[in-house]
């Protein structure tokens, strides 16, 4: 049986220290767990090696072959380039990201007290439940855009969240009952200008970011 699959001599292959590699069929070649290209190929055609292969003369597998041993240490360097990113990152983001799981309590406590059937019973709920609900999505988007020195992907997160936060609670509070307030009827009025203003704003704001 043929050392290897695609017929390079594992004894001349200056890298295979470097990778501490056992060899082609018992290393990256092995049916499970192993990463070589050529090896997936060839089993999946059913043969033994590239040689019975009809395709070989015309293969740019194949022929990247002396390239692979040096495609694997650059993609060992990248997993470990990236654990070490994610072990820098780690003790900041543990820190915040368990702050945001907390946040969760007191938002789905003001969502609850807001709630439509909740003001319909205690109608004097909806005031605080809204005080809540944008002082968590504040809370969280600012816990987002701190992450961002971190990863920009927080930092959009945390704009979105902020946004959120400010422009929700004013298009309910737009909506609801204005007879209690001095001047009720013309602010009233203002109600779909003020729902069109924040609306607009939010999506300028995303697009802005």
């Amino acid at each position: 049986m043929a050392e290897t699959y695609c017929g390079k001599s594992c004894e001349d292959c200056t890298k295979k220290e470097q990778l501490n590699c056992s060899g082609c069929k018992t290393g990256p070649g092995r049916q499970f767990g192993g990463d070589c290209e050529l090896a997936k190929c060839i089993r999946s055609k059913g043969h033994e090696t590239c040689d019975t292969c009809g395709f070989k003369s015309n293969c740019g597998t194949l022929r990247s072959r002396d390239s692979m041993p040096d495609y694997r240490i650059r993609k060992i360097e990248d997993e470990e380039q990236r654990k070490a990113a994610i072990a820098k990152r780690a003790p900041v983001l543990g820190k915040w990201l368990w702050i945001i799981f907390w946040l969760i309590i007191p938002s789905t406590i003001g969502g609850l007290m807001a709630n439509e059937t909740t003001v319909e019973i205690l109608p004097g709920l909806f005031t605080p439940g809204q005080i809540i609900d944008a002082i968590c999505a504040l809370t969280y988007g600012a816990i987002l855009m701190k992450l961002g020195s971190e990863e920009d992907k927080y930092r959009t997160s945390g704009i979105c969240a902020l946004i959120a936060g400010v422009s929700v609670p004013l298009q309910q509070l737009s909506m609801q009952p204005l007879t209690v307030l001095p001047g009720s009827s013309s602010l009233r009025s203002l109600r779909p200008s003020l729902a069109w203003l924040v609306s607009t704003m939010s999506i300028w704001l995303i697009l802005l970011f």
